[in-house]
């Protein structure tokens, strides 16, 4: 699904089409990334640490994309832009993988160089995940964290609304993205 920016055929184009459609299907959520001035070692990392998830970093054409994501019912609406596309397809939870992309975003904008999330779409509930909520959980401590914090109370529904204090209490991001 890497395409460079030589003129492609129509056959070549429908080879994406459905490279893109797999891997969609094959994921449980994908992001949509706008970059541009981003080194290769940079993106490089990025692969990297995607790849401890599971997850592929794809170079591709904004319009092919958009196209295999259509013909699943799935409507981008993404603007023109000059910048790259790149999707991101994560076959596990984003809890996974929105730390990553998070923190990588930010130390890219420190740089001076534009690395942006366009879009986060959750393919198993057919939804798009709007971006407060995507930078609510890149900011939730990871799942080993969490299981390092001593809590006496058995969670198995809704967030129990007081602590027996037997531990430290669960930041308010955590709190709120229990109870959705």
């Amino acid at each position: 699904i890497l395409v460079s920016h030589i003129m492609l055929t129509k056959d070549q184009k429908k080879k994406i089409v459905a490279d893109a459609k797999e891997l969609i299907k094959k994921s449980h959520n994908f992001l949509v990334v706008e970059f541009s001035k981003v080194g290769t070692a940079a993106i490089n990392e990025l692969k990297f640490e995607l790849k401890k998830a599971e997850a592929k970093f794809l170079v591709t054409k904004k319009r092919l994309f958009s196209v295999a994501a259509k013909e699943l019912g799935i409507h981008l609406g993404l603007a023109k832009s000059d910048a790259n596309l790149a999707i991101i397809f994560n076959p596990k939870e984003l809890l996974e993988i929105a730390s990553v992309v998070y923190k990588f975003s930010q130390k890219i904008k420190k740089e001076k160089k534009d690395f942006a999330v366009k879009m986060v779409y959750n393919v198993k509930d057919n939804q798009a995940i709007s971006q407060e909520m995507f930078v609510t959980i890149a900011k939730l401590p990871s799942r080993e964290a969490l299981q390092r914090v001593p809590c006496c109370v058995a969670i198995d529904g809704p967030c129990p609304r007081t602590y027996t204090g037997c531990g430290p209490r669960l930041p308010n991001e955590v709190l709120s993205f229990w109870k959705e």
